[in-house]
């Protein structure tokens, strides 16, 4: 799991990558709860990230955790980007 959490060079500036892409819902669960590790041991808002949910699944285990992450590792990131955001279900941008 550790290598779809990784950061990335682009253009000298150090990104986040985190991708769900082609992940079942367990997967995308899993690493979840892996995200922190990498967001809070940096600076407070320096964090950029790019997560990449393209072809992923979801359940409501898999929502909770990426609710949860992003509130906890909200004030590491500076800014972030979110790629095939089409397989997102609704209840993903409900609070």
């Amino acid at each position: 799991m550790e290598e779809r959490i990784r950061f990335i060079d682009h253009h000298g500036k150090k990104i986040l990558l985190v991708d769900f892409s082609n992940c079942q819902a367990r997967e995308v669960e899993r690493i979840t709860r892996l995200v922190p590790d990498h967001v809070t041991v940096q600076p407070r808002s320096s964090v950029l990230v790019l997560t990449d949910f393209t072809g992923a699944a979801f359940d409501r285990d898999a929502l909770r955790a990426m609710k949860e992450t992003a509130a906890f590792d909200k004030p590491f990131v500076k800014k972030s980007a979110l790629i095939g955001t089409e397989s997102l279900p609704r209840d993903f941008y409900e609070k």
